[in-house]
C-alpha cells in the first residue's frame, strides 16, 4: 500500500522560493519516502509518498521542521 500527503503553506513569496531551494537537495537523498516541492505564487506545495504510514509521519515531521527553520531564518534576515 502507498500512503500520500499533500500540504500547502501560504507564505511570503521570498520565503516560499528560499524554502523550495533549500529543500530540493534533501528530496534527492531519501530512499524511505519521496517528496516533491513546488511554489505557486505565495503558496509552497509539498507532496509526500511512502510505503508505510510511520515513514510518512516521520517524513512529514522532518519537512515541517525544515520549513519552520528556513522560514524563521528568512524572517530574521528580512528584519536586519
Amino acid at each position: 500500500m502507498r500512503y500520500s500527503l499533500r500540504i500547502s503553506f501560504k507564505l511570503r513569496p521570498p520565503s516560499a522560493r528560499v524554502i523550495e531551494q533549500a529543500l530540493l537537495p534533501e528530496m534527492r537523498w531519501r530512499a524511505e519516502w519521496t517528496a516533491k516541492v513546488q511554489v505557486r505564487g505565495n503558496e509552497l506545495v509539498v507532496k509526500l509518498d511512502s510505503n508505510t504510514l510511520s515513514r510518512l509521519r516521520a517524513a512529514t515531521n522532518t519537512l515541517l521542521r525544515w520549513i519552520e527553520m528556513v522560514d524563521g531564518t528568512v524572517s530574521l534576515l528580512e528584519k536586519t
